[in-house]
């Protein structure tokens, strides 16, 4: 399906209420409206959408308190990609910053932290039953058009 025709049925689902945009960086991701879940979830469920946004929240999970270089290096990134991204994440409320001398240093906010830990496929070490369902972007586009 082109993605015109994916804009006008989700305009139409939009619409008639069965399901609800939600603008983030880059795009707009679509929710279905009877999902219970709160804004951060569903601000974490569009990111965990974005591949970069993605790699980057598992590295923080896993690396508390790391540096951009960091990030860069073992995400094999650029420092000025990195920042861009993380722009978008600390103004979300999904990952904090603190300065240690000249380095920030990178944290998952403990909603967030939490959130993460709780739900496959990020806690790879939690049993099968132990995880929660997270909530699901039915649809994420991306282009001018939605991010106006």
């Amino acid at each position: 399906m082109n993605i015109g025709t994916t804009r006008y049925h989700m305009e139409v689902l939009c619409r008639v209420g069965k399901v609800f945009p939600e603008q983030n960086s880059g795009g707009v991701s679509y929710f279905v409206n009877a999902d219970p879940f709160s804004d951060l979830e569903r601000k974490i469920a569009g990111y965990l959408h974005d591949h970069q946004k993605s790699r980057i929240l598992r590295f923080v999970l896993q690396h508390p308190g790391c540096t951009r270089k960091d990030i860069a290096f073992r995400l094999i990134m650029s420092g000025p990609n990195v920042t861009c991204h993380m722009k978008s994440l600390i103004r979300d409320g999904i990952i904090r910053n603190e300065r240690n001398g000249r380095n920030m240093r990178y944290y998952l906010c403990p909603d967030v932290d939490e959130y993460l830990e709780d739900h496959e496929p990020w806690n790879s070490c939690a049993h099968p039953e132990a995880g929660k369902q997270a909530p699901y972007a039915a649809v994420k586009l991306r282009g001018s058009r939605d991010s106006g």
